[in-house]
């Protein structure tokens, strides 16, 4: 009798693979190194330097970002004129293990970053619990997200509110993410044990927000700790417990230990983004503080850690928005090009008389604004007299389809030998203060990894995936023909 297959997939959600690399290499975590060291060893390609909101939908559906029109946690909409969650009906999509469901399979989802909840009897959902980016709670069945709190209690992960952290409250913080860890662990080691699931798929996001302001490896954080010792530490939990958890899924369990981008040291300045393109407009460019309305006000004599709390209290819909006022504040109707809520490098949309609600300016007269961006930013310097930027993206040539209209038209991709900018000169020579404090020093690149171990000892035939890749593959394993429109190729038989 054919023994049962089963895949479990830990992602190690931002996890840098040259940070877990020396790691191992120095003998710290050695259940993590003794896994990799009896697993294939493969790189992770994925789009986390440009949209890196995309990275997980691109993961789940197989197909990219103009396929499911994915790149942030609130995305502007056209036809309504404003931010909504990318919950809306307008971004919903297939994960591929809709497909293992029809076909009978069990699967669990827990804390997979952008995911719909596939509402199916055979697929669990619990997507909340402890997530870093500010994404709707989603539980199928609606019973599973408030049985997992009960059970093994409230997640200290939250959503990121991206507040300047001293040396004291990023140990406080990486203390937080290390217990995150801990329940985590705790859970998937009861859960790896059960045998009514086939694919289990589960995010550890305390990586995630971690790796945002510890990028600085070196920082030192006092009491003789450094970021690079807080953040390896918040690992030990599972560590300690991987082992058990490969023993309870079982000898025929393919077991993926990933992480689909990680993290560069560098101060995100998109904020400046907006300058650019009222430059590149011939519009005025203020060297002024934007004025803060009177909740920013109050809010700043806040406690940061109050400002946290009463953040978190709001329902969901009113975060975003207020949100989606403070991004569109002191955006014109009459803008031509405009900037739209996103981090690391800064996004443009054209207001466009085709797509846009009051829309401004011809398809043809687009095209010439961003020539125009374009040329401004290339010749933009940082105050150290280096470029500032590297290159313009066209984000819907990169990637076409049906949704490339959800993303934006361009990504103006900052200089990563610059790890902060505190301001930007203009090509007439304006000098513009970069007014936003610094809060995260790391920014997403497009590079992971993998550590697959296969029940049956098959061997992958390349030795890198790309994002698309995984759907295939897993779709493959599982005796499944993958559909036509996928856009990956499956790695194992």
């Amino acid at each position: 009798m054919t023994e049962r297959r089963r895949v479990l997939m830990i992602g190690l959600d931002a996890l840098d693979h040259r940070l877990l690399s020396r790691w191992l290499s120095e003998g710290h975590l050695p259940n993590i190194a003794a896994f990799a060291a009896g697993s294939h060893r493969l790189g992770v390609r994925s789009i986390g330097r440009t949209l890196h909101g995309a990275i997980w939908p691109t993961f789940a559906m197989g197909q990219g970002p103009g396929q499911h029109g994915v790149y942030w946690w609130t995305q502007w909409l056209a036809e309504e004129g404003r931010y909504v969650r990318n919950s809306h009906g307008a971004f919903h999509y297939d994960p591929f293990w809709l497909d293992l469901a029809d076909a009978g399979k069990k699967v669990a989802i827990f804390d997979v970053p952008y995911t719909p909840a596939v509402h199916r009897p055979g697929v669990w959902t619990a997507n909340g619990w402890g997530l870093h980016d500010e994404m709707e709670p989603q539980s199928y069945p609606a019973r599973l997200l408030p049985a997992l709190r009960k059970r093994y209690g409230d997640h200290p992960l939250r959503a990121d509110t991206m507040h300047s952290m001293a040396p004291k409250a990023k140990r406080a913080m990486a203390a937080k993410m290390r217990e995150g860890t801990a329940l985590r662990t705790r859970f998937l080691e009861d859960f790896a044990g059960r045998t009514d699931w086939d694919l289990c798929i589960i995010g550890f996001s305390e990586t995630h927000k971690a790796g945002h302001y510890l990028a600085v490896t070196d920082e030192d954080l006092g009491e003789g700790e450094t970021a690079d010792s807080v953040l390896r530490r918040i690992l030990e939990p599972l560590d300690a417990a991987l082992p058990r958890i490969v023993q309870a899924a079982g000898a025929g369990c393919d077991v993926y230990l990933f992480s689909l981008h990680g993290m560069d040291p560098q101060v995100d300045y998109s904020n400046l983004g907006r300058v650019l393109a009222s430059y590149a407009q011939g519009r005025p460019v203020s060297t002024e503080a934007p004025a803060r309305d009177l909740i920013r006000r109050i809010r700043d004599l806040m406690p940061a850690g109050l400002q946290d709390r009463v953040w978190l209290a709001l329902p969901p819909s009113v975060r975003n928005r207020r949100f989606g006022q403070t991004s569109t504040s002191g955006i014109g109707s009459d803008e031509k090009l405009f900037t739209v809520a996103h981090d690391s490098a800064f996004a443009v949309r054209i207001n466009l008389r085709s797509r846009e609600t009051g829309g401004l300016v011809t398809d043809e007269e687009g095209t010439e604004l961003l020539a125009r961006l374009e040329q401004a930013s290339l010749a933009s310097q940082s105050d150290g007299g280096v470029p500032a930027f590297l290159e313009m993206l066209r984000v819907q040539e990169l990637h076409p389809g049906p949704r490339a209209h959800r993303l934006p038209d361009a990504l103006v991709m900052p200089n990563p030998e610059i790890p902060k900018l505190t301001s930007l000169r203009l090509p007439d020579g304006t000098e513009v203060p970069n007014y936003v404090a610094e809060a995260r020093n790391g920014i997403h690149t497009g590079d992971g990894f993998c550590f697959l171990r296969t029940a049956d000892g098959t061997s992958p035939r390349r030795d890198v995936l790309q994002g698309v890749d995984f759907a295939p593959t897993l779709l493959r394993r599982f005796g499944l023909a993958p559909r036509p429109e996928l856009e990956g190729e499956a790695v194992l038989p």
